[in-house]
């Protein structure tokens, strides 16, 4: 498959069948806000709302007409969301609330900067495309909660589980890199660009351990390897996307080094969850690619370690597409081609749209719900409209070297 098809095929994908799905059932016009849990046919199995999930979706919407030029019904789907992000789902401190009712009426209070840091990516995103500075305060607020966690190698407001005594998660660096190119532009970047550059940093050459060729989801507080059993225990797909995180902050800051760095982990994580008998990348593994030790079901959601996983084969797809497409490792591109062709024939529901959430390791469905508590319209539209601009910057690089050429 060349490129150009590739790229018609993932932008008909995008406007076609995954935003159809959500702009005919998310909008909430009573309550304000986004229902975000369907079953496969797309009807309304839960009414409460994930403050993250909010956010996540009003960032996206507003990234559709940013970023993409779509219709400017995108920007009013992004300002719906905003709406009821500040009016209904923060507390009097200007805190965000976890999860709250359909109305917006807290039943979660506990505070996470997971939540938070989505907020921040809404608020940004909505402002570079309107061009209305409104959220400076909270955006500021957002962003040194972000720094100060990453720096202090502590995240008691992770809420999903207890981070072992001793170590630390990657997860703080990976969001603070992750909002680094909207603070670049919605802040002095000046002061951004040396912050975000640390926590990069972390994840290229503390998380990522070269003898062993993989991402660890934790280390020690001392900066070795983990040495809880539990920490041992590698999630692929939460490294590729901290890594293309990484890849595409040095890309937009010129780096060379931290790019082809990212690049390599990218192949590292890739190769160890790459199933080689049914195609897709499994769940979770250990450093030499085996099941880890342990129970059967992995976590709160049902998963397995060799569950295929929507967000994984998602991230997955574009972090090897931008790895081959910025970097020296243009032989991943045709890997990222290879992989969204298997997510056409199992995981895209021709029926009814959108991708089913889980499959088991032989791809057959193990849920075919459309989105569950935690999913909501992000990883795979954000992924979609990532890939189709690399794409298209790509042609315009190839085109315009072409024309200098004698």
């Amino acid at each position: 498959m060349d490129l150009r098809r590739f790229r018609t095929e993932l932008y008909d994908h995008l406007t076609n069948n995954i935003l159809p799905f959500w702009h005919a059932r998310t909008l909430d016009h009573k309550h304000g806000g986004y229902l975000h849990r369907f079953d496969r046919e797309g009807n309304v199995t839960g009414t409460d709302k994930l403050v993250w999930c909010q956010a996540r979706q009003a960032f996206l919407f507003a990234s559709l007409h940013r970023q993409l030029k779509l219709d400017s019904k995108w920007l009013d789907f992004a300002e719906h969301g905003r709406k009821f992000l500040l009016e209904k789902c923060v507390n009097h401190e200007g805190r965000f609330y976890y999860l709250v009712d359909q109305a917006g009426n807290p039943i979660q209070k506990k505070i996470s900067i997971l939540t938070e840091v989505f907020i921040f990516m809404a608020l940004a995103e909505i402002q570079l495309a309107t061009g209305k500075v409104r959220d400076t305060e909270i955006m500021l607020n957002i962003y040194n909660r972000a720094l100060e966690t990453d720096q202090s190698g502590q995240c008691p407001e992770s809420i999903h589980f207890t981070i072992p005594q001793g170590h630390r998660w990657q997860v703080p660096s990976m969001l603070l890199t992750g909002i680094g190119t909207l603070a670049q532009q919605v802040f002095d970047p000046k002061k951004i660009t040396p912050e975000v550059n640390a926590a990069a940093d972390r994840m290229l050459y503390e998380f990522s351990n070269d003898q062993s060729q993989c991402f660890f989801e934790f280390i020690q507080l001392d900066g070795k390897l983990p040495t809880h059993p539990d920490c041992r225990i590698l999630n692929p797909g939460h490294a590729i996307e901290a890594s293309w995180f990484c890849l595409d902050w040095a890309y937009r800051n010129n780096d060379t080094t931290r790019a082809e760095r990212a690049a390599q982990v990218i192949e590292w994580s890739y190769k160890l969850a790459l199933d080689h008998q049914y195609g897709g990348l499994i769940a979770y593994c250990t450093p030499d690619g085996t099941r880890p030790p342990g129970p059967e079901i992995m976590n709160i959601s049902g998963e397995h370690w060799d569950t295929k996983i929507w967000w994984v084969q998602a991230e997955s797809m574009c972090g090897l597409l931008l790895a081959g497409l910025l970097t020296s490792r243009t032989h991943l591109t045709q890997e990222a081609i290879n992989l969204w062709k298997y997510c056409q024939e199992h995981f895209i529901d021709q029926s009814h749209g959108e991708w089913f959430e889980y499959l088991h390791r032989h791809n057959t469905i193990m849920s075919a719900q459309k989105s569950s508590w935690v999913r909501c319209a992000f990883h795979i539209p954000r992924c979609l409209v990532k890939m189709i601009l690399a794409l298209d910057e790509h042609a315009t690089k190839t085109s315009n070297e072409m024309a200098t050429t004698p």
